[in-house]
């Protein structure tokens, strides 16, 4: 088959439905974590922290990153917690840009969906 690629028969793939994408931004919407949750991040290493606050080792890296805490190598770690080095104020501050920032990328994210389907 002359000019035949992997991939150029398949059909374009559907942006999600407006429904499930609202079910989704309502997920965000609602915090899954405390400020002392908040607080123990970047004071032991993200595993540990996973299993000791019953969240995957991913999401404990990605809030760690998102508030701009240092990360705490397991090669490294003593076995004791670090003291947080980050005020519980200033803490709270960037956890609250963050959210603000999510829900501003998901607004824009929604509007850019909405305005992508044809009008009627």
């Amino acid at each position: 088959m002359v000019g035949y690629r992997k991939g150029a028969l398949s059909k374009e793939r559907r942006p999600p439905a407006p429904e499930h994408e609202a079910r989704r931004l309502a997920s965000l919407k609602e915090s899954k974590w405390t400020l002392d949750e908040l607080m123990v991040l970047g004071t032991m290493p993200d595993r540990i922290l996973a299993d000791h606050l019953g969240k995957s080792r991913n999401s404990v890296a990605i809030m760690r990153r998102a508030l701009g805490l240092d990360v705490v190598d397991l090669r490294t770690w003593d076995g004791e917690p670090r003291p947080q080095t980050v005020a519980r104020e200033e803490l709270q501050a960037r956890w609250d840009r963050f959210r603000t920032d999510t829900k501003e990328r998901a607004r824009l994210t929604r509007q850019k969906m909405m305005s992508s389907f044809p009008h009627r």
